[in-house]
């Protein structure tokens, strides 16, 4: 055990000024990571958003026109019912 304690090269000792450069660094490494993250969630979710009010804009319209289509049903069958009233 100690020979091999006694053939490993001891690291060599950092100024002040390097460390913090390397801990600037790695800070720096860790924050764009998070950043690049954040816009890829941010555009994920805006594409969910667009699709999902696309798709909620295309079941207004279609039931717009359904309604439209029974509103002018039950108008033509009032006025025929009316008409047969009188």
């Amino acid at each position: 055990m100690t020979a091999i304690t006694e053939t490993l090269p001891k690291p060599a000792k950092l100024s002040p000024r390097e460390k913090a450069a390397a801990t600037d660094e790695a800070a720096r490494a860790i924050i764009d990571a998070e950043a690049n993250k954040r816009e890829k969630k941010t555009e994920r979710l805006r594409q969910m958003r667009l699709e999902r009010e696309a798709t909620a804009e295309k079941i207004a319209v279609a039931a717009a026109k359904t309604k439209k289509a029974v509103t002018k049903k039950a108008s033509a069958k009032n006025s025929r019912a009316k008409a047969a009233a009188e």
